[in-house]
This record gives C-alpha cells, sequence and structure tokens, in this order.
C-alpha cells in the first residue's frame, strides 16, 4: 500500500488538504481501508472508506481533509489522519496497517475584545448607558473586563 503525502496542512478557515493512496501489488480480493481524524474537533477526512479492486488497484484514490474551525485563539493544532488495519480475505493485505498521515490545522482565531466605536451621551441627573462588550473568539477561561471612566466628576462606571 502506498501514499504520496506523509503530512498535511489544513486551515481552520476550511483549508483543505489531498493525498492518495494505491496497492503497490494486486490483490487477490477486494481491499478495504478505513480513515479517521484523531481529533475531529481540527480536522475532518472524506471519504471514510477506500476500496481497491483487483483491477483498480494500482489506481490512486484521493482523500481530501479539510480544516475545521473551532472558535478558539488555540495556535496551530496537530492531528493525525489515522489509517485503520486493511480488511480483505486476501491475506496479504488483512491486517495491513499503512501509515497514519501526519495533519497540523493552522489557528484563525485572534482574540480580541470588540467594544462599539460609536461615543454614548449620558445626561445628568442618573442616566444609564448599556455599552455591549464582546469577544471574537470563545475563550478558555473566564474574561474580566474592568471598565473605567477617565472623568469621574462626569461618569462613573458601574458593572452589574
Amino acid at each position: 500500500m502506498a501514499l504520496d503525502a506523509t503530512s498535511v496542512t489544513t486551515t481552520e478557515a476550511g483549508g483543505q488538504a489531498t493525498f492518495s493512496v494505491w496497492l503497490t501489488t494486486p490483490p487477490t480480493a477486494d481491499v478495504t481501508l478505513g480513515l479517521s481524524s484523531s481529533d475531529a474537533t481540527e480536522a475532518t477526512v472524506s471519504p471514510a472508506t477506500l476500496t481497491f479492486t483487483t483491477t483498480d488497484y494500482a489506481t490512486p484514490q484521493l482523500v481530501t481533509v479539510t480544516g475545521v474551525d473551532d472558535f478558539v485563539q488555540d495556535g496551530t493544532i496537530a492531528y493525525s489522519i489515522v489509517t485503520a488495519p486493511a480488511t480483505s480475505t486476501d491475506p496479504v493485505y488483512n491486517n495491513f496497517n499503512a501509515l497514519d498521515v501526519a495533519g497540523q490545522n493552522l489557528d484563525n482565531d485572534l482574540a480580541k475584545v470588540i467594544v462599539p466605536a460609536s461615543k454614548f451621551t449620558v445626561t445628568e441627573p442618573n442616566t444609564t448607558v448599556n455599552i455591549p462588550v464582546v469577544l471574537n473568539s470563545e475563550p478558555t477561561a473566564n474574561v474580566t473586563i474592568n471598565c473605567v471612566s477617565t472623568d469621574t466628576t462626569r461618569a462613573r462606571s458601574r458593572h452589574p
């Protein structure tokens, strides 16, 4: 069994990579190979199964790996495309375990706080203005944001 790649790179923006698999010698019966991702939160693989027959064994079959966006700034994450032991009634190929393909998924998330750019007007006395603040990346822990007025004689920040 042969593969034309030992590693692939995907991106969280749905970036894809491909590699091909084929048999190097003719089998006496169909050979089925299962494929899966070691981390489906980082990459998916298609198709999940390849089948080689006695007539098309040497024809490369294309495998597509697609990066998955996790919405967390977590850097480049490694995964593997796992090749399950082959199944066949051909004793040469039955339980043959092809090499796994190493992969990496490049992160596209950038953690930052988003505050509206518009100005807010507070009129006296005791007027309250709610300012929406959001994160553009899913945090891995609680995030605390302290708000402070630049002129406490005019306005004070209050946290719920």
